[in-house]
């Protein structure tokens, strides 16, 4: 925005008003604040959780517009083959724990996160030695490799490559 503002011979800030403002509040940027170094330092940690503040999407479909980052497709795929496969960082176990049990019971998810009898069916069958992502900056609407199912509240949303049309889940908020 600085470059863009300078040659128009406007303040960036006004201009990055401007444009959100014209794209009626849709405009996304991607912000590059993270090192590798310290997401490898941080990972092992037991205090760590795996998360991702990207958003649901889909190629094609009512929410496949735009140009979102990368991560809405292949947080946890990249996860799982760079820190995990790649370079040894995690155990898929501790890996797949912090993604799903400690994020569930950090933001007091009940009867999420685990696989126990009486607990929501949230499932994701994957292959360890192939998974991974595959969305780019270039190019993000892409889904990961390696994942063969997925199940939500005991539905199958995802049978290998074929998206089911019935949307089933519900909006997930944290408990007090």
């Amino acid at each position: 925005m600085a470059e863009a503002a300078r040659r128009v011979g406007r303040d960036p800030g006004e201009l990055s008003l401007d444009v959100i403002r014209a794209d009626d509040n849709r405009t996304m940027m991607v912000n590059f604040v993270m090192a590798d170094e310290d997401v490898e330092f941080l990972l092992p940690r037991t205090e760590s959780i795996i998360a991702s503040d990207g958003w649901s999407t889909t190629p094609g479909g009512p929410t496949g517009g735009g140009h979102p980052h990368p991560r809405c497709y292949g947080t946890f795929p990249r996860v799982l083959a760079r820190y995990v496969r790649e370079k040894g960082l995690l155990t898929i176990e501790s890996a797949v724990h912090k993604m799903t049990g400690k994020p569930a019971r950090k933001l007091h998810l009940d009867r999420r996160g685990e696989l126990m009898e009486g607990y929501f069916a949230d499932v994701v069958v994957f292959d360890p030695a192939t998974i991974r992502d595959r969305a780019t900056f270039e190019e993000p609407h892409q889904f990961a490799e390696g994942i063969h199912w997925v199940v939500v509240d005991g539905h199958l949303t995802l049978d290998r490559t074929v998206l089911s049309d019935r949307l089933v889940g519900t909006v997930l908020t944290p408990a007090a």
